[in-house]
């Protein structure tokens, strides 16, 4: 995990958390902790508003938001069990996350919004657990 203690100026984090439900949660910030803090005090996304509090299992920092968000739909549209799978790996990067749980198919497209998965070993992709 990281420290999110200041916002990123630049680029945005992608994170996944776990809902009391134990429900995965994916998101995008520029500073993970204010907005976990933001969504467990019933403030934000709507759709998780009442269902417990959210624990952060891992972030990863992306450049931009773009980048962020078409991983978040990627991920919400893959296997969980192939995501829990690979969350046990402590050091895993959102690269080889992506490579676990989306396969050799570095064309995938999100079948809700349309997104393309970010190229795998980009410097977007490849800096690893935060």
């Amino acid at each position: 995990m990281m420290s999110e203690e200041s916002p990123s100026k630049e680029g945005y984090y992608v994170y996944v958390a776990r809902l009391a439900s134990r429900e995965l949660y994916f998101g995008r910030a520029r500073c993970v902790k204010d907005r976990l803090e933001e969504l467990n005090a019933g403030e934000g996304n709507p759709r998780i508003r009442g269902r417990g509090h959210l624990i952060l299992l891992r972030s990863w920092k992306v450049a931009d938001m773009g980048t962020a968000l078409s991983t978040i739909c990627l991920l919400q549209n893959a296997s969980l069990d192939l995501i829990e799978t690979a969350l046990r790996d402590a050091d895993l990067g959102l690269g080889e996350l992506m490579e676990r749980v989306l396969g050799d198919r570095p064309m995938t497209n999100c079948i809700r919004c349309g997104a393309v998965r970010p190229p795998f070993g980009s410097r977007d992709l490849s800096q690893g657990a935060q």
